[in-house]
């Protein structure tokens, strides 16, 4: 429903049919949330070009003219929005952003600085005038209205500490980023539209019709993906487990595999780590079934896989090469139901 307003509310704009797009997502999201969002984006007959973290699209919506050849100048994002809280380190060169790491916290945001603003007054306000505002939703709403290191380097390579999203407004949020980076934060971009910003500036350069200068995004991912593979029959196969990408991966990103496999491969793809997973989120990502392979051998041939990353952090695999005597091969795949991710 938000993707076909926004479409609706640019082409009465634009006096155009818009199509392409770029959207910004957290940082944190799953698999299985941007294979949703791809869908919501489809049904809303728009098509993504690519999705930015929306820490990376804030970084990009800054790039200018001027920036060093050599040595990178190394700026610290910090959105603190409403609910949630996303960092990321960013290296500036000449023509090229590089993202060195990532960090989030999923559950800390503006409104937890408002709980505790509002559990403060309320306690002052019951002993001082004997008035219970949390029984009264009227009062509540009134008085909430009222308040409100993955990268590895050290913090005298940090040039800048760059705040933005609603909670940058807090004065306490901005004296603890100082203590923190021993710098004062910078409040230079527009808090409520920088995301927007970088992420139609992606799109403007990604469109031939725009010239717009080209500047190079090197994103990384947050999560560590692994593989696990068995034959079929699988209760005759002893299961292999591999991590292939692991966090702080650049992206796109593409590993080929080589296995000796005569007759069917099952693959599945986890998450190696789900700490940083939403509540409820299943490790697995998906079961991918290659094959049957056809040979004219008995024996086991040499199939090679290509496991991506592509340009939307979603993951693929599809046969890549076989040996000569391979004829072919078909490669399909399930996913687990999205239960209690959005």
């Amino acid at each position: 429903m938000i993707f076909s307003i926004l479409k609706f509310t640019a082409e009465k704009a634009l006096g155009t049919t818009v199509l392409h797009c770029v959207i910004g997502i957290p940082i944190h999201f799953s698999e299985l949330q941007r294979r949703a969002y791809l869908d919501a984006a489809a049904i809303a007959g728009l098509r993504p070009l690519r999705f930015m973290h929306e820490t990376t699209a804030t970084a990009f919506g800054i790039y200018k003219p001027g920036l060093p050849d050599d040595e990178p100048f190394n700026v610290v994002f910090v959105d603190i929005g409403h609910a949630s809280m996303e960092v990321s380190v960013a290296a500036f060169k000449k023509g090229q952003l590089k993202i060195l790491g990532h960090a989030f916290d999923r559950s800390l945001g503006g409104r937890d600085f408002d709980g505790v603003l509002f559990r403060h007054f309320a306690e002052k306000f019951k002993q001082e005038y004997n008035i219970n505002v949390s029984a009264n939703i009227r009062a509540s709403r009134r008085l909430r209205s009222s308040s409100l290191v993955e990268s590895g380097l050290p913090l005298e390579k940090i040039g800048a500490v760059e705040v933005v999203g609603p909670g940058s407004r807090i004065p306490a949020i901005l004296r603890i980023l100082a203590s923190v980076f021993r710098k004062e934060p910078s409040r230079t971009l527009n808090a409520s539209e920088c995301i927007a910003r970088g992420c139609a500036l992606q799109c403007a350069m990604m469109t031939p019709p725009f010239k717009v200068r080209h500047f190079e995004v090197q994103d990384s991912f947050s999560f560590s993906i692994g593989l696990s593979w068995k034959g079929v029959p699988a209760s005759k196969q002893v299961e292999a487990r591999n991590i292939v990408f692991g966090s702080g991966s650049s992206l796109p990103r593409a590993k080929v595999l080589t296995f000796q496999r005569s007759g069917t491969l099952l693959i599945n793809a986890f998450y190696a780590d789900g700490s940083n997973l939403p509540p409820g989120a299943p490790l697995k990502i998906g079961t991918y079934q290659i094959g049957p392979l056809k040979t004219n051998k008995l024996e086991n041939a040499n199939l090679q896989l290509k496991i991506r990353l592509d340009i939307h952090r979603t993951l693929s695999i599809e046969p890549a090469s076989m040996t000569e005597e391979e004829l072919e091969a078909s490669a399909s795949k399930t996913i687990d139901s999205p239960e209690g991710l959005i």
